[in-house]
């Protein structure tokens, strides 16, 4: 049986560094953020640029930072970037590097049409055309990251408020807007 949760990504950076003998925040540095060229993204944002984070809200009211990167490995969403780097991040999902490949495998078949990659919900089906997403969130952020391979397209979207509905709500708008960018 598969069941999700930020204790199997930990337990996954965990393996990481056991495996490649590295701490799991520095292979991430230099093994995505790095090869991907995104200069803007921290596990601990420098204090000269704290100033350029969002604040977050639950239900309309201000929540505290959270300092995931500091929770274990930091690998269930520590991670603090730019547009311009998750666009950066995007186009790497599209080069033949055999990190991003292996990281699209199917390691769980959920259903002929759904599997789970390394981190990556993977659909293809009649409604869909195939895609690797994630999404998450903490309470004061939400977000959803799409790649569709077959036409190029990746769509990454964020906002700074959480509540119940906004998960469906950014899933259905990244649906929306990648049927009217194939078009």
């Amino acid at each position: 049986m598969f069941s999700y949760s930020n204790a199997g990504t930990n337990l996954m950076g965990y393996i990481l560094e056991k495996v490649y003998e590295e701490p799991f925040q520095k292979l991430i540095m230099n093994e995505v953020v790095a090869k991907a060229k995104m200069e803007d993204t921290y596990f601990n944002v420098p204090r000269n640029k704290r100033d350029r984070l969002a604040n977050g809200y639950l239900l309309g009211k201000p929540m505290p930072e959270t300092n995931l990167a500091n929770t274990l490995w930091g690998a269930e969403g520590a991670l603090k970037s730019t547009t311009s780097d998750i666009l950066k991040y995007i186009s790497h999902q599209f080069k033949n590097d055999k990190i991003v490949e292996e990281s699209h495998k199917e390691i769980f078949e959920i259903d002929t049409d759904y599997w789970i990659g390394y981190f990556w919900w993977c659909i293809e089906n009649q409604n869909y055309d195939l895609h690797y997403r994630h999404d998450g969130g903490i309470s004061r952020a939400k977000n959803v990251l799409a790649i569709f391979p077959e036409n190029k397209i990746g769509i990454s979207i964020f906002t700074n408020e959480s509540s119940v509905n906004v998960n469906q709500k950014l899933n259905d708008l990244m649906h929306n807007i990648y049927n009217e960018l194939k078009k």
